[in-house]
């Protein structure tokens, strides 16, 4: 194992208390991070992340998200800003599909999109569309205000589904089935 000099070693055990990782550790105090992980491994003392886990933690917490800006980069291009959809284009003769990101047309209703927002997107697009306007008319009729349309969004959706029930959903096995009209039940 490398010998480290005393200030590059105080250097090294002063990044290690205060959370940073191998990498970062090893870039403050100025020596390899092969040599950092040694000493880690040695019996030098570990702090906690800026999120308060114990530093070697997996996974991205908000601190080493704020504190890399890749990490930042790398989120925002899949979160595009909410005035860009996503729309699928094909090219001709290829298996391979692109995302391209098209603008929201003008005269969207920012209400409309408020209430989208709570609406569960792996829906059915008609039944979707049927609660999104459901509730927009119940905010436009003063029925609902719109900071009561989180807690009541998905009771809208709820009867929706009741109202255009979807063919292929869940089968109730007390209903009858088949041209002798015997329950479900009676097959099983």
């Amino acid at each position: 194992m490398n010998r480290l000099r005393v200030d590059v070693l105080r250097r090294l055990s002063d990044a290690f208390e205060s959370g940073a990782s191998i990498r970062s550790a090893a870039r403050i105090a100025g020596c390899s991070p092969i040599t950092a992980r040694k000493y880690l491994a040695s019996g030098m003392v570990r702090g906690l992340c800026g999120c308060g886990s114990h530093a070697s933690h997996q996974g991205w917490c908000s601190f080493r998200f704020n504190n890399s800006s890749a990490r930042m980069e790398w989120m925002h291009s899949f979160n595009p800003p909410r005035n860009l959809i996503i729309a699928r284009t094909k090219r001709p003769y290829t298996k391979r599909s692109r995302w391209t990101f098209t603008p929201l047309p003008p005269d969207r209703s920012p209400l409309l999109d408020l209430i989208a927002g709570f609406i569960p997107t792996s829906l059915p697009r008609q039944v979707r569309d049927e609660a999104i306007q459901d509730i927009a008319v119940a905010v436009l009729s003063a029925e609902i205000t719109e900071g009561e349309i989180g807690s009541i969004a998905l009771t809208y959706v709820h009867s929706v589904l009741k109202q255009f029930p979807m063919r292929y959903g869940p089968i109730s096995i007390d209903q009858p089935r088949g041209g002798d009209n015997r329950p479900l039940k009676m097959f099983l």
